[in-house]
């Protein structure tokens, strides 16, 4: 399924009933960005002109990033075969977009009301990844808890986050920028509460720039 073709069906079948909801790009983003980003983005199948996955995500945006990331989120099954992929031709749209619809609505806003803030995000990262070794899932944790003044959470996730990536073999550097990263976040929380949360503002900033959503973001 091409973008337009998404855009179209969501503007007609979903916009008018998720009255908090806009399009950014291809994404449909739920809610006001302030420091965490809400929304559904799409997989298009190349062997498919109808075909589409639509995943429901949250995303911390005080994690810089350059690309919407899924390990906060999962795909929207169809509720008669629990299918992840939805075909959708013109004739039988209207029926998948309602039950699409009623996923999102049952779905997809009650678990954004329970990540709506860092401290919500880190309490559902904790149940779902507990004691998690992922430098990512490790990296948002440890920002939360700074964003949420819980300085000696924040530490110790810092801790587990540079084990992490120390125990990470040489054919994968990509954990050395997270670990860099982290290292100015323990360095800000050695100054001050003030200090963090203007460093975490300055790279959820960054992050609003790269995803282009400057049009859809709050001022912090």
């Amino acid at each position: 399924m091409k973008g337009s073709t998404w855009r179209k069906l969501a503007r007609e079948y979903l916009l008018p009933y998720l009255p908090d909801c806009q399009l950014a790009g291809t994404i449909l983003v739920f809610g006001q960005v302030e420091w965490i980003l809400h929304g559904l983005a799409i997989d298009t199948s190349a062997f498919s002109a109808t075909s589409v996955a639509v995943s429901m995500f949250t995303q911390p945006l005080y994690v810089p990033i350059e690309h919407v990331w899924g390990d906060y989120g999962e795909r929207l099954r169809q509720p008669k075969t629990n299918f992840e992929w939805w075909d959708i031709e013109p004739r039988n749209e209207a029926i998948q977009l309602r039950d699409m619809l009623r996923i999102i609505q049952e779905q997809a806003l009650p678990f954004y009301g329970r990540t709506a803030t860092p401290q919500g995000l880190v309490n559902y990262s904790e149940g779902r990844y507990r004691n998690s070794v992922n430098p990512p899932i490790i990296e948002a944790e440890a920002y939360s808890w700074a964003l949420v003044g819980q300085d000696k959470k924040a530490i110790e996730a810092l801790d587990r986050l540079q084990r992490a990536v120390e125990a990470m073999p040489p054919t994968q550097p990509w954990g050395q920028p997270i670990l860099a990263r982290s290292l100015l976040v323990r360095q800000a929380l050695a100054k001050s509460d003030p200090a963090v949360t203007h460093l975490l503002q300055e790279w959820r900033d960054e992050t609003v720039r790269r995803l282009k959503l400057e049009k859809l973001a709050a001022r912090q």
